[in-house]
């Protein structure tokens, strides 16, 4: 019992951090209607930044100051750059844009730090709680991803360009003739969502060795964490991201680590063809409301 507790543990507070990953992603695909297979390399380079700024004598949870504001503008440049040019092209062209912008991503991580694997030695306790450990570094990620969740949750129902945002997801054409700048609100959530992954980077690098397809690794995750909640739902992110965190905890336990990807695989195709709509599809459809951004 100890043993299962601990693992539910566990996989509860690195679920906060995937929803964190996954937030991003579904936000950007909730307005733009672009799915963005670039989005695990923006949590890459996130975690470099954590590792380099560390190095340098910064905590990586500090360093969020910096790297958010960055990635936001780095979101920006990329949207206008690569994502905005094929805003009205075919879904070809958006999926080949994005998918070129990974592979150019990963290829100038191995150009410019090999493909050598980069571990933060950061001293934190674990907590013991009568047999039960928790790790603090897991803990604090929770927090920081539950507080940034909460916030931009807040963000995007009660300002005005957050609203504008929601308003061009639900209807684009709508929205113009209301007068926002819808081509304002796809910049904006690109570059939140990509800010978002940031900061999701930088509280994964004390976690996890950092190396140029560890992006290809969690952008797995965020994947299937989207479908599992319903693409483009905000709610259904938050809440599979801590499925999706259960099943790697128990799956690493009871299976090898490379086995859990498969695991992550069989549950994305189970949604796919049994609730395409999501879990918060389903919820909606029972309580006859929509659940969208």
């Amino acid at each position: 019992m100890e043993i299962a507790i601990q693992v539910l543990i566990n996989g509860l507070l690195i679920g906060g951090v995937f929803a964190l990953v996954s937030i991003g992603l579904t936000l950007i695909f909730g307005v733009t209607k672009i799915i963005n297979f670039a989005h695990g390399e923006f949590l890459m380079l996130a975690m470099y930044a954590a590792y380099f700024l560390s190095v340098w004598g910064i905590n990586p949870y500090a360093a969020i100051v910096i790297i958010c504001p960055v990635f936001y503008l780095v979101g920006a440049v990329a949207y206008k750059l690569v994502v905005d040019p094929v805003i009205n092209a075919s879904e070809l062209a958006q999926l080949l844009s994005t998918l070129g912008l990974a592979i150019f991503l990963q290829n100038a991580a191995l150009f410019f730090f090999s493909g050598t694997m980069r571990s933060l030695d950061i001293s934190v306790r674990s907590i013991d709680l009568g047999g039960l450990v928790i790790s603090k570094s897991r803990l604090i990620a929770f927090v920081i991803a539950l507080i940034v969740t909460l916030a931009l949750f807040e963000f995007l129902s009660r300002t005005w360009p957050g609203k504008a945002i929601r308003a061009t997801a639900m209807d684009k054409q709508v929205a113009l003739l209301m007068g926002i700048d819808v081509s304002k609100a796809y910049l904006m959530a690109f570059a939140i969502g990509t800010a978002t992954v940031g900061i999701a980077g930088a509280v994964l690098a004390p976690m996890f060795s950092t190396y140029p397809m560890v992006g290809a690794q969690f952008g797995l995750v965020s994947f299937v964490i989207v479908v599992l909640g319903g693409v483009g739902d905000f709610k259904g992110a938050f809440l599979g991201g801590l499925i999706i965190g259960l099943v790697d905890s128990v799956s690493g336990y009871l299976l090898t680590t490379g086995s859990k990807e498969a695991v992550y695989f069989v549950i994305f195709l189970l949604v796919l063809v049994v609730r395409p709509s999501g879990l918060m599809g389903l919820f909606s459809n029972l309580r006859g409301t929509g659940a969208k951004l």
